[in-house]
């Protein structure tokens, strides 16, 4: 499958596939309709495959428990419109209640590649989606009519059209903060020190690496041998990417001073990474 973005300046482009193998099993798993038909069935019949109990009762049932509160309003967008009581999370499912009955769920996003499972383990039901243009939030609106009908025999809600227009709300805030952010740039500002001055390695303990070298009148900034950027001066010690192939974002890297003037670390996506060579 070729996987897209829908970009704010270009459209819709082709992107690149994601290497995120170092991901794992957290959220790394390339599949087809085939093998997740299995999966959901396996889901629905609690562990059970093929008359093959794969995972005790005991341990299957525990992954579906509520195993941390989440905020009141949930993670996602779509909460606005199935106003649940309660927002849970058990061992990989959020977790709210739908017309009263649990629904289980979780997104899946990689550069131009979504997904969607849910599940209403009660009345053994499961959904999953696949789509190839990056948080293509239709799937929100699948899930959400294939319950209706399937479950509930109820076809009456639009959800298309109000997913619809959850998301393009949200999508014209994000090009006005984007637009606010061009307009509040400090024009004919300069970097504290010689572009020189901030080549190093930068590191945070859980992120890794960052090492930056001045090329030009830019700095190329490469994470752990991933991904490498070249940040162009915005105002400041604030410099800016360019766009992401994957995710089609530009991003902010700030650097902060010591009181000696000196490069003492850079900020990326509000992860510190600290100076040490």
């Amino acid at each position: 499958v070729t996987p897209y973005n829908n970009d704010p300046e270009e459209g819709i482009v082709q992107v690149p596939h994601s290497f995120a193998d170092q991901i794992g099993a957290a959220g790394m798993i390339w599949s087809a309709p085939k093998d997740i038909s299995n999966y959901l069935t396996f889901l629905v019949n609690d562990g059970v495959y093929k008359n093959d109990t794969l995972v005790k009762p005991s341990t299957f049932n525990y992954l579906f428990k509520p195993h941390a509160l989440q905020p009141a309003g949930g993670l996602y967008p779509t909460t606005s419109l199935t106003k649940p009581n309660w927002n849970t999370y058990g061992l990989g499912w959020f977790q709210q209640d739908y017309r009263d009955s649990k629904l289980d769920f979780h997104t899946g996003s990689l550069g131009g590649l979504v997904a969607i499972a849910g599940m209403v383990r009660d009345k053994n039901m499961a959904v999953y989606v696949f789509a190839n243009l990056d948080h293509a939030e239709l799937r929100h609106a699948i899930m959400l009519k294939a319950i209706d009908l399937f479950v509930f025999n109820d076809d009456a809600r639009d959800w298309h059209a109000e997913v619809f227009e959850l998301y393009r709300g949200l999508h014209k805030k994000e090009v006005e903060k984007q637009k606010k952010k061009v307009d509040d740039r400090i024009n004919n500002t300069k970097p504290s020190l010689p572009l020189s001055a901030y080549n190093g390695v930068y590191t945070n303990k859980m992120l890794g690496k960052a090492t930056v070298t001045e090329i030009g009148d830019s700095l190329n900034v490469n994470f752990n041998d991933h991904i490498t950027y070249q940040a162009s001066h915005w105002h400041y010690d604030t410099f800016v990417t360019n766009k992401d192939p994957s995710w089609g974002e530009k991003f902010d890297i700030r650097f902060d001073l010591d009181n000696k003037g000196a490069v003492k670390q850079l900020d990326f996506m509000g992860e510190i990474f600290i100076k040490t060579e």
